[in-house]
């Protein structure tokens, strides 16, 4: 083991010095990195009048952003040749864009759609 550290003390050398370098340099990184963080964030704390009024206004009006639910009970594919009532989970594997409701069982039957097996 002697021989082996006597013969390889250059490469030994050019190792230990290579890993320092790399750790110092990361460390060096490391540090600008947080001090840039640091310095980019700004608490700003709104005053309570704001609120309320933030408060009042989502309260007005839903948020545009999200889709709106028909209220109807029966759904079908626009290819389908069935319908779901809103309770039964084949309905859950109909796109929402491909979806179509109908108010009333009649109403669906009327266009030649029969009811799920799954819901049944």
């Amino acid at each position: 083991m002697k021989h082996f550290f006597v013969n390889n003390t250059s490469g030994i050398l050019y190792l230990i010095s290579f890993l320092l370098i790399g750790i110092i340099s990361y460390r060096i990184g490391l540090n600008q990195q947080t001090s840039n963080l640091a310095s980019n964030i700004s608490i700003v704390y709104p005053n309570e009048s704001a609120i309320i009024n933030e408060e009042k206004e989502s309260s007005e009006k839903p948020p545009a952003n999200e889709p709106t639910i028909p209220s109807k009970s029966i759904i079908a594919s626009k290819s389908g040749k069935v319908y779901y009532t809103a309770g039964c989970s084949g309905s859950n594997r109909i796109k929402d864009e491909n979806k179509v409701y109908f108010q009333t069982e009649e109403e669906a039957q009327s266009l030649g759609l029969t009811l799920s097996k799954t819901c049944q």
